[in-house]
C-alpha cells in the first residue's frame, strides 16, 4: 500500500497591479535568479509599451496571443523498440499555457531588440499579426504529432 499523499497542485495567486492570473504566471516565467522586481518591471513596462502601441487593453492583448499559440498536443520521447519515438500526448490546459509562455519567453529572447520588455512585447504583437516563429513552431509540432499518432497508445495515462 502506497503512503504517498496526493498533493495538492500550487497555483500561483494573482498579481497585484492588474490582478491576473496570466500576468502573474508571465512574470514568474521572465523570473531569473529570484529577482523578481525585476521581473515585475520588464513585465509591467511590456505592458505599457502594448498599450501605448495599441491602444487597447494589454490583458486582452496577451490573452489572445496566448490563446494563438497554445498547443493541443506536446511530444515526449519514448524508446520502443530500441529506436526513440516522438509520441504525441494531449495537453492540459495549465500545461498548455505554461508551454506558450516559455516558448514566448524563448522566442523573444532571440529577437534584435533593446531590452528584454521590447521584445516581449513586439513578439506578442507578431503572435497578433501572424509573423512570429512561434506560430510556425506549434504547427510543426501538430505536423509531427499527426504523422505520430499512431504511437499515442504508448503513453496511456
Amino acid at each position: 500500500m502506497s503512503r504517498k499523499k496526493n498533493l495538492k497542485k500550487n497555483y500561483i495567486e494573482a498579481d497585484s497591479v492588474y490582478n491576473n492570473f496570466l500576468i502573474s504566471l508571465l512574470i514568474s516565467k521572465v523570473l531569473k535568479s529570484g529577482k523578481k522586481s525585476l521581473a515585475n518591471y520588464i513585465v509591467y513596462t511590456m505592458c505599457s509599451i502594448i498599450k501605448a502601441k495599441t491602444n487597447k487593453s494589454p490583458i486582452d492583448i496577451i490573452k489572445k496571443a496566448i490563446i494563438k499559440v497554445t498547443p493541443k498536443m506536446e511530444l515526449r520521447d519514448k524508446k520502443i523498440r530500441n529506436r526513440i519515438k516522438k509520441v504525441p500526448i494531449e495537453v492540459s490546459s495549465y500545461r498548455a499555457t505554461y508551454l506558450a509562455l516559455k516558448w514566448i519567453i524563448k522566442f523573444s529572447k532571440k529577437r534584435n531588440e533593446k531590452t528584454m520588455s521590447e521584445k516581449l512585447a513586439y513578439e506578442v504583437l507578431d503572435i497578433l499579426n501572424n509573423n512570429s516563429e512561434i506560430i510556425k513552431e506549434r504547427k510543426r509540432i501538430h505536423r509531427i504529432a499527426k504523422s505520430n499518432k499512431s504511437f499515442m497508445y504508448y503513453f496511456k495515462s
